[in-house]
């Protein structure tokens, strides 16, 4: 797991995670909900990771989202 205190001076206590991604700053805010910056608590690697709002998640929103994951899993992405 992280450590109590990154480089941000964040107490843990205080600090969100996804899995072993602790979440940083909001990159962008959309419809469906907004984007994190997460990095991993292990290897400091970042990505971006989308937290999609459930009170706005419709059928039309839903389809978007799965189109989005399909595009983002294209063995050809980089």
């Amino acid at each position: 797991m992280c450590s109590a205190r990154g480089k941000t001076g964040i107490s843990a206590q205080a600090a969100q995670y996804v899995g072993p991604y602790r979440l940083e700053k909001t990159l962008g805010k959309g419809q469906t909900g907004l984007v994190k910056l997460g990095i991993h608590c292990i290897t400091g690697q970042k990505v971006a990771i989308k937290i999609v709002n459930r009170e706005k998640l419709s059928e039309s929103v839903l389809m978007k989202v799965e189109r989005e994951i399909a595009i983002l899993t294209n063995e050809y992405l980089v």
